[in-house]
Order: structure tokens, then sequence, then C-alpha cells
């Protein structure tokens, strides 16, 4: 996955519990595959960010393949503590937390998705790690919260 994106850039979106938790897909594309990762359910607060080492690569995560008309996305749905399961929106036989092994999913048909369509849904707080590739990289994004349907 990394040489895909290699000179194009993140964005963390930390989630606190008193933020809104459904996740909706920043772009337009297709969904390729889905990859669930286990791992530990840290926090992701500023504190955990600076004194444990690699959180959101510990952490469970729910990766989505997006592939839209500029490059690859990739929307890394990132578990964190409290986070009793994430589900995915558009397959409902994918949600986490319940001891599952790690696994791929491909889409034979790609599932298209619009810009600002749910996509994920956090069952408490967490972040959401945007990678996106050099061909997708248009400007900086501006610093603050973001609401949905708020321009980047």
């Amino acid at each position: 996955m990394a040489q895909i994106f290699a000179g194009g850039t993140h964005l963390t979106y930390y989630l606190c519990p008193t933020d809104y938790h459904r996740v909706h897909s920043p772009v337009s594309g297709n969904v390729i595959k889905i990859v669930y990762v286990p791992g530990h359910l840290w926090p992701v607060n500023e504190w955990s960010v600076n004194n444990i080492d690699e959180v959101f690569a510990v952490n469970e995560r729910v990766v989505f393949h997006i592939e839209t008309l500029h490059g690859p996305v990739a929307l890394v749905m990132v578990g964190a503590t409290n986070v009793g399961k994430i589900t995915v929106s558009f397959d409902a036989k994918i949600m986490t937390n319940y001891g599952l092994k790690p696994f791929t999913k491909s889409y034979k048909t790609p599932i298209e998705i619009r810009k600002g369509e749910e996509i994920g849904v956090f069952n408490m707080g967490s972040s959401v790690v945007m990678i996106y590739s050099k061909a997708m990289v248009k400007a900086l994004p501006k610093l603050g919260p973001v609401k949905m349907g708020e321009s980047l």
C-alpha cells in the first residue's frame, strides 16, 4: 500500500466522545476492498498520541481502499478505548471487535460511493486517518475542526 501513496499526504481527524461518530467519504469513487486489522484499543487522545508508540498502527483498524478519478485514497477508521465496534455502512457483515481475525474483503463489483455518503460508524469516538496519493494532493487542508459537509 505504501508505494501507491508515495509522495502523497495524510490527515488525521480525532473524534472526541462529544463529536459526531459517523464517517462520511470525503471523495467520490469506488471501494475496491476493505482490510480489517485487529489490534489494541488504546485511547487516541493527545496524551496517547504523544506517549504510545505508533498508536494508530497498533490499534484496531478498518481500511477502505477507494479508487477515484484522481487516484487512490485510503480511509482508515482507527478503533480506540470505549469503541465497542466499528461498522461498515454498506456491508452489514463487517463489524469489528468481536474476536475477528485479520481479513481482506475485495469487491468483485466495486461499491460506488459519493462524496459525503456515510461509509462507517464508530460506536463511540476514535480517529480517522485519510491517506491521499500524490495525484490526489491539490492543496493543504485548513486547520481546525471539520463539520460534515464542510469543504476542506
